[in-house]
C-alpha cells in the first residue's frame, strides 16, 4: 500500500545525495582521504539499523518539508557544513533527479530495481569502508525481503503516493536542461521507445479471431504506418521492443534494468531527424496540392 513507499523514496534520495556530493567533492580537489571520511559519515546517518528499523514501519510518505529535513539531517552528519542556499540546491538537485528516474520507469515493480541499482552504484563507485558496505549490504536484503513478494497492484499504489509528492516538483536543471532532458518551464521529455512493460504487446500488432475466439492470423503493421496518418498527426514514431523479464530480477536479485546505474546521462528523448523528415513531408505534400489545384 501506500504506507510501504517510504523505503523507496529515502533510500533513492539518500543515494543520489551521496552521488552529488561525491561529484562536487572531486571537483574542488578534496583530498581523497578527507572525501573518504565525509561518504563514510553519510552512509553510516543514512543507512543506520535502527532509522531503517523505524522507516520500514508502515507509515505515510513525507512531504517536501520533511524530505528537506532528512536532506539537511545528512549533510550535516559529514564534517562538511553547506549554506542555506547550497543545501536547497542540493535538494531541489536530488529531487528533480528522483523524478525523473520515477518518470521514466517502464511498471512500477521497477521501483526495486531503480533502488537496488542505487545501492550497488555507490558500493562499486565510492571510496568507503568495511564498515558502510556491511551497512549498505543490511539495506539491500531488507530491501530484498520486505518487497519481493509484493503484488504488482501494491508497487502502482506505492509509484502512485511518490508520484503526488514530486508532481508539483518543477525545478529547472541546469543538467537536464543542456542535455535537452528537461523544457524551460522544468517538465520532462519523455522517451517514445525503448523496451515495454511486462506482459504488454508491441503496438501495431493485429490479430484477426474466428467468432469460436481462436487466432487465425497475425501479423506487424509498419511503424511508420500509413503517410496520412503520419502526416495528420505530426509526431514521432515510436519505436518499441518486446519487454524484459523483471520477476528474473525479484528472485535473483539481479538489476535487469540498466536504465538508471549511471547518472543523468540517459538515452536521448526524441529523435530529431524524425521530426525533419515529417517536416520536409509536410511540405511536399503542401506544394503538391497547391500544384494540381493552382497550377501555373
Amino acid at each position: 500500500m501506500a504506507n510501504r513507499a517510504l523505503p523507496i523514496m529515502v533510500i533513492n534520495i539518500s543515494c543520489e545525495m551521496i552521488y552529488v556530493l561525491e561529484e562536487r567533492l572531486v571537483a574542488q580537489d578534496v583530498p581523497a582521504e578527507k572525501r573518504a571520511k565525509v561518504l563514510n559519515d553519510m552512509c553510516k546517518a543514512a543507512f543506520d539499523p535502527e532509522a531503517l528499523e523505524s522507516m520500514f514501519q508502515p507509515q505515510p510518505l513525507y512531504e517536501q518539508g520533511q524530505l528537506l529535513t532528512l536532506v539537511t539531517h545528512l549533510a550535516s552528519a559529514s564534517i562538511i557544513r553547506l549554506s542555506e542556499n547550497s543545501l536547497r540546491k542540493l535538494f531541489d538537485l536530488v529531487l528533480m533527479t528522483l523524478k525523473y528516474q520515477m518518470m521514466l520507469i517502464k511498471c512500477s515493480p521497477e521501483l526495486l530495481a531503480v533502488t537496488l541499482n542505487h545501492l550497488d552504484g555507490v558500493v562499486t563507485t565510492m571510496n568507503i569502508n568495511e564498515s558502510s558496505l556491511a551497512l549498505i549490504e543490511q539495506c539491500r536484503q531488507r530491501l530484498l525481503k520486505h518487497f519481493a513478494a509484493t503484488p504488482y497492484g501494491t508497487w502502482d499504489r506505492i509509484r502512485h503516493s511518490i508520484y503526488c509528492v514530486l508532481q508539483d516538483k518543477h525545478t529547472r536543471v541546469s543538467l537536464f536542461l543542456q542535455a535537452k532532458f528537461q523544457t524551460k518551464d522544468g517538465r520532462f521529455f519523455l522517451p517514445r521507445s525503448g523496451p515495454l512493460p511486462p506482459f504488454v504487446s508491441i503496438p501495431g500488432t493485429v490479430t484477426f479471431h474466428r467468432q469460436e475466439g481462436d487466432t487465425t492470423k497475425s501479423y506487424q503493421v509498419s511503424q511508420y504506418g500509413v503517410m496520412w496518418q503520419l502526416i495528420l498527426s505530426y509526431k514521432c514514431t515510436c519505436m518499441f521492443v518486446s519487454g524484459y523479464n523483471l520477476q528474473l530480477h525479484m528472485l535473483m536479485a539481479d538489476s535487469t534494468t540498466e536504465l538508471y546505474t549511471s547518472n543523468y546521462n540517459q538515452v536521448r528523448m526524441f529523435d530529431v531527424a524524425c521530426i525533419n523528415l515529417q517536416l520536409l513531408l509536410l511540405c511536399f505534400i503542401f506544394f503538391l496540392i497547391l500544384f494540381f489545384f493552382f497550377p501555373i
